[in-house]
C-alpha cells in the first residue's frame, strides 16, 4: 500500500477504502463504525465534498450511517460528543436502521443539533438539507423536515407540501413567518427527494430538489431569532416545543452557509452517490 499526501490508495484486493480522508477517519472512530462498505462511502463523501468546494460551507453534516441512534447522531464535520459540535440528540420515537433515521410522526419526535440560529447562522448566508428517503402521504397537514419558527415574526423552515392533489417542498430562510415561500410543487408523487433550502443574499432564498432549482423568493431577510433549529419537525419555542413532524426517513442532512446552484447540484450528486453506495438511494 502506498501513501500520497493525505490520501492512501489501497492495493488491488485490499478491503481498505480506496481513499482515506482524515475527517472521515475521525468521524468513523467516534461513531464506532467499522463496516468496510459504510467506511468507504463516508471517506468518498468527505473527499468529494472537499474537491467540490462545499466542505468549508458546512457546519454540520449528518450521514446517518451505521444503523443505530449511537452512530446516527454524529456530525461528520466535527465529531465531538458535545452540544457545541452540533451532534444530534434524538427525542421521542425514531426507527434507526441501515437505511437512515425515521421519526414516527409524533410532535415529540425530533432531533436537536443544538444549532442556535441567532448564534451560529449568518442572516444572508445559510442552508439546510434533508434527504427524504421514504414516501409521505398527502394528508393536508404540513410536514416539516426541519426548521425553527416563532409565532411573532420569524421563520427558517424546510417543509413538505402535502395538500392534495399537489406534492412538493417549500422553504423560508431567515425571513418573516408571513413572508412568501420558495417552492417546488408537484415535484414528486410521494415527496421522496433530496431537498435544499438556501439563502445567499438579503433578497434571495432558493429551493433545490434533487439538484434542480425549484424557485427563488425575493422576500427580504430578517435577523435570525434566538432559537434552535430541529430536524424531523419544526421548533416553535427556544426551549423546545416541536410541531408538524414528518415521518420521512432521513438518509442525510446538513446545516451551513448558503449554497448557490452549482454547489447545490454538486452536493446532490455526492449525497446520491453516497446513498447509492449504501444501497438506500431513492429509486
Amino acid at each position: 500500500m502506498t501513501t500520497l499526501g493525505l490520501f492512501r490508495f489501497a492495493a488491488l484486493g485490499s478491503a481498505a477504502p480506496v481513499v482515506i480522508d482524515p475527517d472521515a477517519t475521525a468521524f468513523l472512530s467516534a461513531a464506532g463504525i467499522t463496516d468496510p462498505t459504510v467506511s468507504t462511502a463516508v471517506h468518498k463523501l468527505a473527499d468529494g465534498m472537499k474537491k467540490a468546494g462545499v466542505w468549508n460551507l458546512m457546519q454540520a453534516i449528518y450521514p446517518m450511517a451505521g444503523g443505530t441512534a449511537a452512530t446516527h447522531k454524529w456530525n461528520l464535520k466535527d465529531p465531538r460528543d458535545v452540544n457545541a459540535a452540533f451532534r444530534l440528540l434524538f427525542n421521542g420515537v425514531w426507527t434507526h436502521s441501515a437505511t437512515g433515521a425515521k421519526p414516527n410522526g409524533a410532535a415529540a419526535s425530533y432531533a436537536n443539533p443544538f444549532y442556535n440560529m441567532s448564534v451560529n447562522s449568518l442572516q444572508n448566508d445559510f442552508h439546510m438539507s434533508y434527504y427524504a428517503r421514504t414516501a409521505l402521504t398527502l394528508t393536508g397537514v404540513p410536514a416539516f423536515l426541519m426548521g425553527w419558527y416563532n409565532t411573532t415574526s420569524y421563520a427558517t423552515e424546510l417543509r413538505a407540501h402535502v395538500y392534495p392533489p399537489n406534492s412538493g417542498f417549500l422553504t423560508r430562510v431567515n425571513t418573516s413567518h408571513t413572508g412568501a415561500y420558495a417552492g417546488m410543487p408537484k415535484v414528486t408523487l410521494d415527496n421522496r427527494a433530496f431537498v435544499i433550502g438556501s439563502r445567499t443574499s438579503s433578497t434571495e432564498t432558493s429551493i433545490y430538489v434533487d439538484g434542480v432549482l425549484g424557485s427563488t423568493d425575493s422576500s427580504a431577510s430578517i435577523a435570525p431569532a434566538n432559537g434552535q433549529i430541529f430536524i424531523g419537525a419544526r421548533n416553535t419555542n427556544p426551549i423546545g416545543t416541536s410541531d408538524y413532524p414528518t415521518t420521512q426517513e432521513c438518509a442525510f442532512a446538513s446545516i451551513g452557509r448558503g449554497l448557490n446552484g452549482t454547489q447545490a447540484a454538486a452536493l446532490h450528486n455526492l449525497v446520491t452517490a453516497f446513498n447509492t453506495a449504501l444501497g438506500r438511494a431513492i429509486q
